[in-house]
């Protein structure tokens, strides 16, 4: 893992405006232990020092491309997600999610845990970002709250997303959200 000092000054800027932003469910109410915990709002570290995407540093991505699954070598471009967490009863919570299964792991998780919607951001590290990394994870999420979010009885949908070398099924099972790997 290598973090050079531009990239560490940006984590903790990212850090500390969320932080900030979110200072009112850090200082919970009285009221709010009446209640069973619950996430309310996480930031997403994507690729936190990792350097194996320095060699596409000057690749120009349109947003069509597959972050998941990228060329010839089918290259996932989301190494790690590191989430930060404030609960409502204003705790503060971290975990790392590794590799392709990890960020799909960490929507779900993040799905299946709500009660209501969770505020989510997500931010790149700037030594390897690209354009298209942050917004790419944005709007899986967007997909999975839209296509999940509203169930009824007479509706099971899917969601098919290609990574890596393999496809990966999103759906319902046992009244939560889960996927299974496809491997052709």
């Amino acid at each position: 893992m290598f973090l050079s000092e531009k990239s560490i000054s940006n984590i903790l800027t990212s850090i500390n405006n969320y932080l900030l932003e979110h200072q009112a469910n850090i200082a919970p109410s009285i009221q709010n232990f009446h209640y069973p915990n619950r996430m309310m709002t996480s930031l997403l570290l994507l690729n936190l020092g990792d350097t194996s995407l320095i060699k596409y540093k000057n690749t120009n991505f349109s947003n069509s491309i597959n972050i998941f699954s990228y060329g010839k070598a089918q290259e996932n471009f989301v190494k790690t997600v590191d989430q930060i967490s404030i609960s409502s009863w204003g705790e503060i919570t971290t975990i790392r999610f590794i590799g392709l299964e990890g960020i799909f792991d960490c929507l779900i998780a993040r799905f299946n845990q709500q009660s209501q919607p969770v505020h989510m951001q997500f931010t790149c590290d700037s030594s390897v970002q690209h354009t298209g990394i942050t917004p790419a994870v944005e709007q899986l999420d967007i997909k999975i709250d839209q296509l999940f979010g509203q169930l009824s009885n007479n509706i099971s949908p899917r969601l098919i997303v290609a990574g890596e070398n393999r496809f990966y099924l999103f759906q319902y099972k046992n009244s939560c959200l889960s996927y299974t790997r496809i491997d052709d």
